[in-house]
């Protein structure tokens, strides 16, 4: 003879199955749900069995009923029991997850300095990381949301304007938006290797920057644009160097 299933256990909410239904919400939220039920079943205690206010209001329902508010709070408990095994588990794979996305990101950051370490003290150093932001705008991981002519614009004032506040030169402010431009450019090529990709791993991320790096870098060679730009910095720099030299 078939055993008749509990009513106060919940044998088809098991962890596995709040797992597999909670996939697109956080142990937090699971926790928060965990809290309801709990808080639900202590109300449903209260007035089945209990001295409160509740429990005295509780003794007016019959033998019967008050054994169903205790069986529907067992109910609830087995629930929770799962939801709670599922929230752990959970927890677990989210710190997993986490651990495993900051050690991916200082990889990205360690790796894309050394492919990128853009110093900056001389004239022709400066000048190749006006370049390299250049090479990046087309490919969206600098002010991309530019356009063009935009883009160009916004780089040249860097060289030919400083805000006029008695605190920057305009050696110093040139100085400025090359270290700036450097930082952010850095920042968005460790944002952009560190993403999770066709499962790629950060180095093979950075290969395949580095490739689409000299592709957009050669087409420079032939763009007016880009000329007037660098010969519009290299102007100013150049002017910067002067009076250093004087001294």
């Amino acid at each position: 003879m078939t055993k008749k299933p509990s009513l106060t256990k919940a044998d088809g909410i098991t962890a596995d199955v709040v797992v597999e239904l909670s996939q697109f919400y956080s142990s937090n939220e699971l926790r928060s749900v965990q809290s309801k039920f709990t808080g639900t079943a202590r109300a449903i205690r209260a007035l089945a069995n209990s001295r409160t206010l509740q429990g005295r209001i509780g003794e007016k329902l019959s033998l019967e009923q008050r054994q169903l508010l205790k069986d529907a709070a067992q109910l609830i408990d087995s629930v929770n029991d799962n939801i709670m095994h599922a929230k752990e588990r959970k927890k677990r794979t989210e710190d997993a997850k986490a651990k495993w996305r900051k050690q991916r990101k200082q990889e990205a950051r360690l790796l894309s300095e050394q492919a990128f370490p853009l110093p900056h003290e001389t004239l022709e150093q400066k000048l190749e990381i006006i370049r390299l932001a250049m090479a990046l705008n087309p490919l969206r991981l600098y002010l991309g949301f530019m356009s063009t002519q935009e883009f160009h614009r916004d780089l040249r004032k860097g060289a030919t304007e400083f805000p006029q506040n008695g605190f920057w030169t305009q050696p110093k402010w040139r100085l400025d938006q090359i270290t700036s431009r450097r930082r952010e450019m850095l920042e968005n090529i460790q944002s952009a290797i560190t993403g999770e990709l066709h499962n790629l791993s950060v180095q093979e991320q950075l290969d395949g920057l580095r490739s689409q790096v000299y592709i957009a870098r050669q087409r420079l060679l032939d763009d007016p644009m880009a000329i007037e730009t660098i010969r519009i910095w290299s102007e100013a720099l150049s002017a910067d160097v002067e009076p250093e030299a004087q001294l």
